[in-house]
């Protein structure tokens, strides 16, 4: 059940995301940085932000997914440059792998 659950809001959250233009998914990654706290939804949360990032196929995401796009890092807050987020300010070393 609980799997359904996350499922369900893994695209409920991916539907949100979606909806959101680039400069908002780029403002709700940033949020996200150096907050250290871990649940199953926001695993689902996480993992459906970085989805929405890889369907902007111009985009160069390199700094924060992981070359197997199974990840993403938490590491820094990012900002756009051109089409290329930049990592940028301190170093909170987080990530967060496919569920």
């Amino acid at each position: 059940m609980a799997n359904e659950y996350l499922e369900k809001m893994y695209k409920e959250f991916l539907e949100k995301f979606e909806e959101s233009n680039l400069e908002q998914l780029i403002e709700a990654f940033n949020r996200e940085v150096g907050n250290r706290g871990w649940a199953g939804v926001r695993g689902a949360y996480l993992m459906a932000m970085k989805d929405a990032f890889l369907k902007y196929k111009d985009l160069d995401s390199s700094s924060i997914i992981a070359k197997d796009g199974k990840g993403i890092s938490l590491a820094r807050k990012v900002r756009l440059e051109g089409n290329t987020l930049i990592a940028e300010g301190e170093n909170f070393g987080g990530a967060a792998r496919a569920i």
